[in-house]
């Protein structure tokens, strides 16, 4: 048992309160999952459990994405029926906002994707347009030795205007 309690001193708590923004193995949901478990192993002044527990709160409050976790990170935190309502309410904004910014991110994905498919369409209306003005003047044969095009294209260009 006394390997479980941990003896820290202010150094420890700023490491802890620093954890989540370096990189690690575990996603950010674990990794607060994780130091939500070890926070309650920790001795340390008051104050300084304090300090501990609200940054842990606040990372909690934006990072965490399942509303499954909330008994549980309520229950380590000792939070009173007094805290738990705005806290609870800051963690379901925390999770609307990690889904829009979800949203946001296949939005923005998928408007990417149109405009390619949109200027591949544009160059290719563009080619034809260009080929079928060169074919006003020459044969389909010169086009496609000028041009470097395969002759079948040229003279499906030719068919279809």
């Amino acid at each position: 048992m006394a390997s479980n309690i941990l003896q820290w001193d202010v150094y420890d708590i700023l490491d802890f309160i620093w954890l989540p923004t370096f990189y690690n193995d575990l996603s950010i949901e674990g990794l607060l999952l994780e130091l939500l478990e070890l926070f309650g192993k920790i001795i340390a002044d008051d104050s300084l459990l304090d300090i501990a527990k609200r940054c842990l709160e606040l990372w909690l409050g934006r990072k965490i994405r399942d509303s499954k976790n909330k008994e549980f990170i309520m229950e380590v935190l000792n939070m009173s029926k007094l805290v738990q309502r705005p806290f609870e309410e800051v963690l379901e904004e925390a999770i609307i906002a990690n889904c829009l910014e979800q949203f946001e991110e296949v939005t923005l994905e998928r408007g990417k994707k149109e405009a390619r498919e949109e200027a591949r369409k544009e160059a290719k209306e563009r080619e034809d347009f260009l080929i079928s003005k060169l074919l006003e003047n020459h044969s389909p044969e010169e086009v496609s030795n000028d041009l470097d095009i395969p002759l079948e294209k040229i003279l499906e260009i030719k068919n279809s205007k």
